[in-house]
């Protein structure tokens, strides 16, 4: 939506000196009071509970600041290197902004599967057949008889602007609800189809 775009660009303008100030996590819950109807979207929700809990108290302290950091980081897919104050620095890997599980193992035999993106190794009905090859059930849309939903590797950093984010909103949101859902990247479960 545009709000997430709104808040995306937010973010960015937040982090661009690799700190974030008091008067910034006000500025960034103000905003949340002017978008209420993102609030309980993700990755906005995580967002805005961080600003409640760390404002309550009228401060906010290094290790608030360090969290707040890491949450805007996951929402821009940032590849900036921050610096903290303690001089330490976080190499941002862009694929943490994707909230992928990284199963342990990927089995395909009467699992069902819903592939979002663009794929490198093909396309979509390549990857369709080839889910469908090794056993596996391909499904339109994330529901809670979903097992694995795959993204593709393709301009998936820019995930959240895209339409096939929606797929992964509503995975998130049916994990978050108790489903077992895995959300796999393209190379991983390539990588399973392999061995």
């Amino acid at each position: 939506s545009s709000d997430i775009s709104e808040l995306i660009g937010v973010c960015k303008g937040v982090l661009a000196d690799g700190i974030v100030c008091f008067d910034e996590a006000v500025f960034m819950l103000k905003w949340f009071e002017h978008h209420t109807e993102v609030k309980k979207v993700w990755p906005a929700e995580p967002l805005y509970g961080a600003l409640n809990d760390f404002l309550e108290d009228g401060i906010l302290d290094e290790k608030e600041e360090s969290q707040l950091i890491e949450i805007l980081e996951t929402i821009t897919g940032s590849a900036v290197e921050v610096e903290y104050r303690d001089g330490s620095i976080n190499p941002q890997n862009p694929a943490v902004a994707l909230p992928y599980t990284n199963p342990e193992k990927i089995s395909h035999e009467t699992r069902n599967f819903v592939l979002a993106g663009t794929f490198s190794t093909g396309n979509r009905g390549q990857c369709e057949r080839l889910v469908e090859r090794l056993g596996g059930n391909v499904q339109k849309a994330p529901s809670k008889n979903t097992h694995y939903l795959i993204v593709g590797g393709v301009g998936c950093e820019k995930w959240l602007q895209s339409s096939f984010g929606r797929k992964i909103e509503k995975a998130v949101l049916l994990r978050e609800a108790g489903c077992n859902i895995e959300i796999v990247s393209e190379q991983d479960w390539v990588a399973s189809c392999r061995a």
